[in-house]
């Protein structure tokens, strides 16, 4: 019985440090997307970048994914006569997600 106690704590501990490693990531995303929008489509110098960037980590913290940061990001956007697309934004969180991970995992 031992053994089976031994895999499940495993097996939790695991799926906690997954989590871990998801949120940190997907803080990590939305910051670099912040500044990337911040500074490609409104202008704003590095630290005022920076602050947008860090207005957005979060949002996506309720149960809908990414839908707020979505919803939030191209409001701003296209409210300045910008164009962004939802897939560009979609593809651009993608690979900010995928840059992210490489960060935490090097």
């Amino acid at each position: 019985m031992a053994i089976f106690d031994d895999r499940e704590r495993a097996e939790e501990a695991k799926f906690a440090h997954d989590e871990e490693r998801l949120f940190r990531a997907r803080a990590l995303r939305d910051r670099k997307l912040g500044i990337w929008i911040g500074q490609t489509f409104l202008g704003h110098d590095s630290s005022s970048a920076e602050a947008y960037a860090q207005s957005l980590v979060g949002l996506d913290l309720e149960k809908k994914g990414d839908e707020n940061l979505v919803i939030a990001v191209l409001a701003r956007v296209n409210a300045n006569a910008e164009r962004l697309t939802e897939n560009q934004l979609r593809r651009q969180l993608d690979i900010f997600m995928a840059d992210a991970l490489t960060e935490l995992s090097g």
